[in-house]
């Protein structure tokens, strides 16, 4: 029997159908709470930015590579603001749904079940319930981070 490993090996067996939405998604088993040197890097890199960076580091590096880095670290920053959307409307939906009768609960739910680019969610991870492996999984799914990233 063929052990597998990561989710590329897996998309051989997922159904791409026309019921494909009613596939039960799958989740690596791949755990990146403890990073490798190289692996932090690059994750520091999308998360922090230019701010990973001493003055000294700045003032050498290559202008190119910095443009690079900053606009990076601004997409992932915006996808991740949009995934915080996400979820936010995905658990507060269900509470505005309770009243059913109610107008204005329905105009909530219509209105506000859009996310916004404008928009800066200022709720943190941790209140999402967003753990770091998620993170790595959501760029990594996002193509921010290479799919062979668990084994840099």
């Amino acid at each position: 029997m063929k052990k597998i490993n990561n989710l590329q090996e897996l998309s051989g067996v997922m159904y791409t159908g026309n019921l494909s939405h009613k596939q039960i998604p799958t989740t690596s088993v791949v755990n990146y709470t403890r990073l490798s040197s190289t692996q932090k890097e690059m994750y520091d890199k999308l998360m922090i930015g230019l701010n990973l960076y001493t003055k000294e580091e700045l003032y050498t590096m290559n202008s190119s590579k910095k443009n690079k880095i900053f606009k990076r670290s601004k997409q992932v920053q915006s996808m991740l603001n949009i995934w915080k959307q996400q979820l936010l409307i995905a658990k507060t939906n269900p509470v505005f749904e309770i009243f059913t009768n109610s107008n204005i609960s329905k105009e909530i739910v219509n209105v506000f079940n859009q996310t916004d680019a404008k928009f800066l969610c200022k709720l943190k991870f941790k209140e999402l319930g967003i753990t770091k492996d998620k993170i790595v999984h959501k760029l990594i799914a996002e193509n921010f981070l290479p799919a062979n990233f668990a084994s840099l």
